[in-house]
């Protein structure tokens, strides 16, 4: 009887485990999926060198020398 009982624990124990890897495989399905269909990324278009800014120059107290 205590063969029975094991026999039943491992056949839950299998049932439960594909249960869950078939889970999570659909998830990955349904994200393959979902990547497919969105939308291509446009780049951002660059604008011309001379409308470029610089950054502003750092305060005279962090370019000191001896400062730090």
């Amino acid at each position: 009887m205590d063969f029975v009982s094991t026999a039943m624990v491992v056949a839950v124990v299998a049932v439960l485990m594909l249960l869950g890897i078939g889970m999570v495989v659909n998830q990955l399905f349904r994200l393959r999926k979902w990547l497919n269909a969105a939308p291509p990324v446009t780049p951002v278009a660059q604008p011309p060198d001379e409308e470029v800014r610089r950054p502003p120059e750092p305060p005279a107290w962090c370019t000191r020398p001896g400062r730090w």
